[in-house]
């Protein structure tokens, strides 16, 4: 059983309304994707960190708007495999990606990484 939670404090429809209406359906389209690839994470929403998380025994990445994009991060994404230099970053763990348009969403690259971020956190 995961130790997340699935409830949420509020949703992330109404916290998304704060965000011009690109941003708002790049943020809505990493969600479906997170959904799609890894279905039994849990998703709750950070208002204070302006991010919505993603876990399963402990988080593994988090979706965070900002003005003119998005960025996907990923918790410990310095561990992760990443050949093509996909990730940005020069923390001690968090990585992300920055995603710009609806396209960089079909990139299997982001997939291959969110599975390898979700495998570490079964």
């Amino acid at each position: 059983m995961p130790m997340w939670s699935s409830a949420m404090v509020d949703s992330v429809e109404e916290f998304l309304d704060d965000y011009a209406p690109e941003v708002r359906a790049l943020a809505l389209g990493l969600r479906a994707l997170v959904r799609k690839v890894v279905p039994d994470a849990a998703e709750k929403l950070h208002r204070p960190w302006r991010t919505i998380a993603y876990g399963r025994t402990r988080k593994f990445c988090a979706i965070a708007p900002h003005q003119a994009w998005v960025n996907l991060q990923f918790h410990n994404g310095a561990t992760l495999e990443d050949p093509t230099g996909l990730l940005e970053g020069t923390g001690k763990s968090m990585r992300h990606v920055k995603v710009t348009t609806l396209a960089d969403l079909e990139d299997e690259r982001v997939a291959t990484l969110l599975r390898q971020a979700a495998e570490g956190a079964a």
